[in-house]
């Protein structure tokens, strides 16, 4: 997992390392006492030492040591709005429970902390709190997918389950003793099992698997008082449950408009009605179903006399309960507790008497209503809440309503507590609700700007996490991308719609007329160093350019205006722009503009030269062959000679003359599953030499999912960099602050925002742990140094310099640890790596030029410990895949209904000559030679002397497809 960049929990690899006697708590849990509904744990015997679990208090999650990884969760920004927010308060915190993509928080309400439960990779898809609120349960969906179960009080995982979650979970409960766990999975049929997850038993107690069409099952919960009994909907069905010892039986009761004769709508939620035997099953309509035993008959017609089963039932009675779609039902105490879609909640007693009702908390649709516990001792010191009758002239007598406070989530994204003795509620959250792609940190203080499509703008100061302002925008403005300008007195917005925004960076007002110059989404946005530009890219594949200009004002006295103007904008790119940046010219110190396509083309604008609706180019660069760059920024000075540093889809980081713009330096990039599409480079920390120069920086990126961290100058040690999965689905915008302590990651449709907490120190130890000098380049060879392919290597090696030397010379040989620069290409080809012509010049050039700066001479020849660096840098990252030669036929040649992707002999022939980097006839007809066999034959060796092209197109089918290039030309079988 480390290897492949997961992200594990610090306190995680705690628990099960460090801890040997939680170790033995995981796996022998005790009894289960009814009456506090906590789980009790045993130590094993011999043991002094208390465990975590048994000596936690309430808010020790709260206070756990920060984590020692280079990367840190410490905080994240919003919420999953269509999952639950479970109240976890028991009256001794005040606490909440929700889902942040693929991690749990527990957010601590008074005290304004946090703590993320992480250590699922997928997207969690349900959670469930037990009534005692101390159990906490996850699952997630996806790839390698389990349950998890959390202590809310010392913030460590107790169990995980993978057993019978299959492709993943959908809906969890526990019984209401926490001693069993209930899990439907994902897929067609889904899977109920029950766990009694306090036990060292790895398999469930008993599952069962639904009919196949069976509606799919999206909550579940059990009896009130009874665990034996559970309830499950989807939007069509309900299904009843009875479980005993390790057998469970399952009753699918029929329900349809028909047999109310009215509407009955989606299905939007299930449980047991407290004191009684009934259940309860509310619609989208409004209404409530409830449901009963059913008396079954015996043979005779008449009512049994055994004991009905208590799973089989039958609908009873419809009530209208809400005018509203209902959204959300839950128990709290002796009431059914139901919410709607306009923000109103009723609460009905056993006989869904209604007694009490809140139509004031205009939130938005609630999603889950969560109640806080209160254990007896703190009932009975009266810190329950009691409300009176609400006319003191009432002559009725009637029981109080009694009910504690309570928590609501809508899907807005908006979470409030509820006062219920002071019938008033506050704000808790109040986040996006919809995709985020947009986020900037402050360039000089902390702050951090988050934008989303719900067109929204909000203003955090991270270091104390508050809100310091919110701007709703009117839609369609569905913010994309968002930047301070370096001075942090502007911040430029771009929107799906091409509209771009120049804002006050206090106040989050516009400071003049959004322009509206743009035909699509904007894309990119940046401010050039002295804030005089500020640039945009978008998707109909333009750089647009606005310049600040003083305003001129009568009296000359007075302070001058800035106002932004439109400048120009420029169609350079033919794919779509990957990055756009503003850098500081050497010579004169004014901006320079660059941008790079996936069309390989890296652009510089001229605007010093430009004018009104006239932005000029500089000139164009096509700066790779075959790969895409996905990625690049301005390389830290830690050289005399300035770069450009750029990120490709081969994982290959390339540094470029930022003035030539040739190739210096190839790289091998980090490797965690999918290539970097985000660079930035930490302000600090800055390790300088004794002269005061600069000689290690920092740099963050992340790739589809992860985030990590590469110590630079890098030279392709994989032990560099680090990365942790940041979200389980793609991440859409990084960031860092304005002294390099934190990264931001924004993971667009999950709605969040993660922020990471950077420790270099273990990045630098890490390396330094990894190996010094060539050891990391020997262990990437196949074999080690002790392998075959060094031997070989060493070999070329040597030959080589025979090999310049002349093979028949009959002069003393000159044994040398370095052989000459023209006989690279030679050995990289001899040891199966075949580069282009232009990758030869990149490399040639890179050996060549790597002392020019320095000293003023070229690089002639060179050692094998620099050719091992070359060789495991310049090489494609995962070697030459079929798929590969696959896609190119698919690219080059012609199908024919089923027939395999083919081409021409005569197209292919035609194509290697004058496509690409041409191959001259005559070359071609020898490197043909060669790969028929012509050479090592005498009998072909006269054929093709006799008629060269005949004997090659005679041993080359008309029609090539990929299975006959591998046999009749390669040689071998795909």
């Amino acid at each position: 997992n480390l290897q492949n960049g997961c992200h594990q929990n610090s306190k995680f690899l705690t628990f099960f390392v460090s801890c040997n006697n939680i170790l033995v708590m995981a796996s022998k849990f005790g009894s289960i006492n009814e009456s506090s509904t906590s789980v009790n744990v045993h130590k094993s015997e011999g043991s002094d030492l208390k465990s975590l679990i048994d000596t936690a208090e309430p808010l020790d999650c709260f206070n756990a040591a920060p984590g020692k990884q280079a990367l840190n969760l410490s905080w994240c920004f919003g919420y999953n709005p269509s999952l639950p927010v479970h109240n976890i308060s028991n009256g001794n915190r005040r606490a909440i429970f929700y889902v942040a993509a693929h991690s749990g928080v527990l957010f601590d309400l008074e005290n304004n902390r946090q703590c993320q439960l992480t250590c699922h990779s997928n997207p969690i898809l349900c959670t469930a709190v037990s009534k005692d609120r101390r159990w906490l349960a996850m699952g997630d969906v996806g790839k390698d997918c389990c349950v998890s179960i959390w202590d809310s009080f010392s913030g460590v995982p107790v169990r995980t389950i993978f057993q019978d979650v299959g492709k993943g979970t959908v809906a969890l409960c526990f019984s209401h003793d926490a001693k069993y766990l209930a899990i439907i999975s994902m897929g067609i049929p889904q899977k109920v099992s029950i766990f009694d997850w306090t036990s060292e038993q790895q398999l469930p107690c008993c599952s069962v698997q639904l009919d196949p069409h069976t509606n799919k099952q999206e909550h579940i919960s059990f009896g009130e008082s009874d665990s034996s009994q559970l309830i499950s909907n989807g939007e069509e069905q309900v299904v009843f449950y009875m479980w005993k010892d390790d057998k469970i039986e399952y009753h699918l009761p029929q329900l349809s408009d028909r047999d109310f004769n009215r509407t009955l709508g989606f299905l939007s939620g299930s449980t047991f009605i407290p004191g009684s035997d009934l259940a309860l099953t509310t619609t989208s309509e409004g209404l409530g179903v409830v449901w009963e035993i059913e008396q079954r008959p015996n043979k005779e017609g008449k009512e049994a006399r055994h004991a009905p089963e208590p799973h089989i039932r039958k609908p009873m009675k419809l009530m209208k309960l809400h005018t509203s779609p209902i959204t959300a039902v839950t128990v709290a105490d002796s009431y059914v507790v139901v919410g709607d879609s306009a923000g109103d909640i009723k609460f009905f007693d056993s006989e869904l008497k209604m007694i009490n009702w809140y139509d004031s908390f205009k939130y938005g649709p609630i999603v889950s209503l969560s109640f806080t516990f209160l254990p007896k001792a703190h009932r009975l010191d009266g810190r329950r809440t009691t409300l009176a009758p609400k006319s003191a002239q009432s002559t009725i007598e009637a029981k109080p309503f009694t009910v504690p406070d309570f928590i609501i989530a809508t899907t807005t994204a908006s979470v409030a507590y509820v006062n219920v003795k002071t019938i008033s509620s506050h704000l808790v959250l109040n986040e996006h609700d919809a995709a985020v792609n947009a986020l900037a940190a402050h360039p000089k203080e902390p702050r951090l700007l988050i934008g989303s499509y719900s067109c929204k703008l909000k203003l955090w100061d991270y270091k104390h996490k508050a809100v310091l302002a919110v701007r709703q925008f009117e839609e369609p403005n569905f913010i994309q991308c968002v930047t301070f300008d370096p001075e942090g007195m502007f911040i430029g917005v771009g929107c799906t719609n091409g509209v771009v925004c120049v804002l006050d960076a206090i106040s989050l007002q516009d400071v003049c007329e959004p322009f509206e110059f743009a035909k699509d989404c904007i894309t990119h946005i940046v401010f050039s160093h002295d804030s005089r530009y500020l640039a945009t890219a978008d998707l109909d594949l333009c750089v647009t350019v606005f310049e600040c200009l003083l305003k001129e004002e009568e009296d000359k006295e007075e302070t001058k205006e800035m106002t932004w103007s439109y400048l120009g904008k420029h169609r350079a790119h033919y794919k779509p722009i990957t990055g756009l940046q503003f850098g500081i010219s050497t010579n004169s110190g004014s901006p320079r503009l660059l941008s790079l396509g996936q069309d390989r083309v890296l652009v510089e604008y001229d605007l010093s030269n430009s004018a009104v609706d006239d932005l000029r180019v500089v000139g164009t660069d096509r700066i790779e062959q075959s790969a895409v760059p996905l990625a690049f920024t301005w390389y830290p000075a830690l050289s005399k000679e300035p770069f450009i540093i750029t990120a490709n889809d081969q994982y290959k980081l390339k540094l470029y003359n930022a003035t030539t713009k040739m190739c210096r330096k190839t790289l091998l990039g980090p490797l965690y599953g999918t290539p970097i599409t985000r660079m930035n480079i930490l302000s600090s920390p800055v390790i300088k030499s004794e002269n005061g120069e600069e000689v290690r920086r920092f740099i963050s990126f992340t790739t589809k999912d992860k985030v990590g961290l590469l110590l630079l100058p890098h030279d392709g040690n994989p032990h560099n960099c680090v990365a942790f999965t940041a979200h389980p689905g793609q991440i859409t915008e990084m960031s860092s602050s304005f002294d390099g302590e934190f990264v931001f990651t924004a993971g667009g449709e999950d709605c969040i925002v993660n922020l990471w907490k950077v420790n270099s120190d273990v990045l630098e130890i890490s390396s330094k742990l990894g190996g010094e000098g060539l050891l990391p380049f020997y262990a990437m060879l196949e074999g080690g140094r002790d392998g075959p392919l060094f031997a070989e290597l060493e070999d070329y090696f040597y030959y080589a310099q025979i090999k310049s030397q002349g093979p028949k010379t009959m002069e003393t040989r000159e044994v040398s640890t370095k052989v000459l620069l023209d006989q690279v290409p030679s050995i990289m080809r001899a040891i199966g790596f075949y580069p282009t012509e232009q990758e030869i010049e990149d490399l040639l050039n890179e050996v060549k030029f790597s002392e020019y700066v320095d000293t003023g001479k070229y690089v002639s020849s060179l050692e094998l410990g620099v050719f091992i660096r070359l060789y495991i840098n310049h090489r494609p990252a995962f070697g030459l895949s079929p798929k590969q030669l696959v896609n190119a036929f698919k690219t080059l040649g012609s199908r024919q209904e089923t027939l395999d992707w083919s081409i021409l002999q005569t197209d292919l022939l035609s194509l290697l000559q004058q496509n690409g980097e041409g191959i001259s006839s005559e070359e071609l007809v020898d490197h043909l030679m060669t790969l028929l066999g012509f050479v090592d034959d005498p009998e072909a060796q006269f054929v093709y002397n006799e008629d060269p092209i005949k004997a090659i197109k005679e041993n080359i089918s008309q029609n090539i497809t990929v299975g006959k290039f591998t046999e009749e030309i390669l040689g071998f079988q795909l």
